[in-house]
């Protein structure tokens, strides 16, 4: 999995979007990048053979997300 966590709150911050893995080990696995990495997050899925799905994010709260968060605090 490739993207870089994003923190921080500064106004002029680019997007931030959400990025799941699906089918990995374990159940989904979430992070969130910025809407510059997003392109490049695909092209690596794609290479590896990895499905992902790409969601817009109303928060720009960064890093990984556990499975549960990923699942909306539901067991995978």
């Amino acid at each position: 999995m490739t993207g870089t966590p994003v923190t921080g709150t500064d106004e002029t911050e680019d997007p931030v979007y959400e990025i799941t893995y699906l089918g990995t080990p374990g159940g989904p696995v979430t992070c969130r990048v910025a809407a510059g990495e997003v392109a490049g997050v695909i092209a690596q899925a794609g290479r590896d053979g990895a499905r992902v799905l790409v969601r817009p994010c109303a928060s720009s709260r960064g890093g990984q997300q556990t499975t549960a968060e990923a699942s909306g605090g539901r067991d995978a």
